[in-house]
């Protein structure tokens, strides 16, 4: 007769009666000298708990890539930075990750305005977004509709460097490789680079050209 069934297992038995002695490690039993794996079920777990353990978050988020960036600019060019950019605060923030459970937990009790578990509940609010992300936040919505125009078109054209989406790679050596003096690239690749690593993120290695129509002049804003 071959081992138990992970059901029988989780009873103590096998279905010729015969009992299974608990292993040293706490996690399987002992059959005939052998050990098997036991799987027991909290209650209420179910399909919603299954889900939950084959979540895997598939956008490119990486807080450690634009720490890496931001760590390797010039002196001039943080400078700038720091003083000129919408996500400036970006700049010094610390690498972490967060595990696919903590993620699909919080997603499952979040809404686009507020976090809610039972009775907690922590609403969004623009002025917690401006105190904890150091973002600044204006009045003025955003039209992503925005796509025309000569100089428009110029700076899409500067990221595609002919290619029909930018990647991030040639984002990045933009900034690298660009003159300290150049102000308005230097505001508008940080802000591009830290929406597509960090604020909105997708699920390729390409800069999200979309906002471009609010960086035409990124110095006057």
């Amino acid at each position: 007769m071959g081992p138990p069934s992970t059901a029988d297992a989780v009873g103590g038995s096998t279905s010729s009666g015969k009992n299974l002695a608990v292993a040293p490690d706490g996690k399987s039993k002992i059959h005939n000298g052998k050990k098997v794996v036991v799987s027991r079920k909290k209650k209420g777990e179910g399909v919603k708990n299954v889900k939950q353990e084959n979540f895997m978050s598939k956008d490119r988020f990486s807080v450690k890539r634009l720490r890496t960036i931001a760590d390797n600019v010039s002196l001039v060019k943080r400078g700038i930075i720091e003083a000129k950019c919408a996500f400036r605060s970006l700049l010094n923030v610390a690498p972490f990750r967060t595990p696919n459970e903590l993620t699909y937990f919080i997603v499952g009790h979040t809404t686009l305005h507020e976090y809610k578990l039972q009775k907690n509940q922590m609403v969004f609010t623009r002025d917690m977004v401006r105190k904890v992300f150091g973002i600044r936040c204006g009045n003025k919505p955003i039209d992503l509709s925005n796509t025309g125009g000569a100089t428009i078109d110029e700076i899409r054209e500067f990221y595609h460097v002919g290619k029909k989406r930018t990647k991030l790679s040639a984002a990045i050596d933009n900034l690298k490789n660009c003159a300290d003096t150049d102000e308005e690239t230097i505001i508008r690749t940080w802000d591009l680079v830290s929406l597509s690593s960090v604020v909105a993120p997708k699920t390729s290695n390409h800069v999200n050209l979309e906002y471009v129509g609010f960086m035409a002049n990124p110095t006057k804003n």
